[in-house]
């Protein structure tokens, strides 16, 4: 499997360990970039951020609409927004679920051991603001973008790939984003609205009216299955202080795990494989 060869590379570039295997997409797609012989490319980090491109990014509108008592367009954007989100309804719901009781959708104890959760308590569920335009700097800010764009540049730089941003670096660009009207960014319900009308006459018309978006990912669950004995093994004989014994004594396949699990699973993995790189 040509991820775990690339493994030890991936971490040593990034000096930490990852969280998701988008950034080994990143990694692996600079490294062909400079195979091909290209030295600059332009990349469109930021472009969801400025211009409303995320899920949560509707419902802040949504919970916008509500606090202002915009009732006939509240039900007029969810129904609007259907052609581009799988199931509004539920996902609002889900969200001010999320909002209304932090909401963790993952039992940390059952994995990470109780003396480490009493030292560092699991980061807080992010509440999506009421304000959409609140919700996108702070994604600008302090949330996404900033984590987006270390992986970038230490994926790009370590293949000798300079990646230049045009929608994260250009100071007036996003000021005026942020004067954008909250109701022209999701507009009847299209996400980026204003960006695509925007290069309507350049983009290929199955971009400019595209409506799926797949993040950046990879098979992690089949990746792991593949290698689940060797990774347990890994997790168990790493910082043994850090995960529930218990739990790790009982585990011997992860073939029944949810996609939940794995992540957790593979973040210790990744943890302890940066360790030993550099120990």
């Amino acid at each position: 499997m040509i991820f775990f060869n690339h493994l030890d590379e991936l971490l040593y570039s990034q000096d930490i360990p990852i969280w998701s295997t988008s950034t080994y997409n990143q990694f692996l797609l600079m490294k062909k970039v400079k195979e091909a012989g290209i030295k600059v490319i332009l990349s469109g980090q930021g472009s969801d951020e400025l211009f409303a491109g995320y899920q949560h990014h509707y419902v802040a509108y949504w919970l916008s609409l509500l606090k202002k008592i915009h009732i006939i367009d509240f039900f007029n954007h969810i129904y609007q927004s259907s052609n581009y989100l799988p199931s509004p309804v539920k996902l609002l719901f889900y969200s001010i679920f999320k909002n209304s009781f932090s909401f963790q959708n993952i039992d940390y104890s059952k994995y990470l051991s109780s003396d480490l959760l009493q030292t560092y308590q699991p980061s807080s569920i992010h509440k999506i603001s009421n304000q959409l335009t609140t919700e996108l700097l702070n994604d600008l800010s302090y949330r996404r973008l900033k984590a987006f764009l270390k992986c970038e540049d230490r994926c790009s730089m370590w293949h000798s790939v300079e990646s230049r941003l045009p929608f994260s670096d250009d100071i007036d660009l996003i000021k005026w984003s942020l004067t954008i009207p909250e109701k022209i960014k999701l507009k009847n319900g299209i996400s980026k609205y204003v960006l695509r009308e925007a290069f309507k006459d350049i983009l290929p018309d199955k971009i400019y009216h595209r409506k799926d978006k797949k993040a950046f990912e990879a098979p992690l669950k089949e990746w792991l299955i593949l290698k689940d004995k060797e990774i347990l093994d890994e997790i168990k004989n790493g910082w043994k202080d850090i995960i529930n014994q218990l739990t790790f004594q009982k585990i011997t396949s992860l073939q029944t795990f949810s996609n939940k699990e794995m992540t957790i699973i593979f973040k210790l993995f990744l943890l302890n494989r940066w360790k030993k790189l550099w120990n």
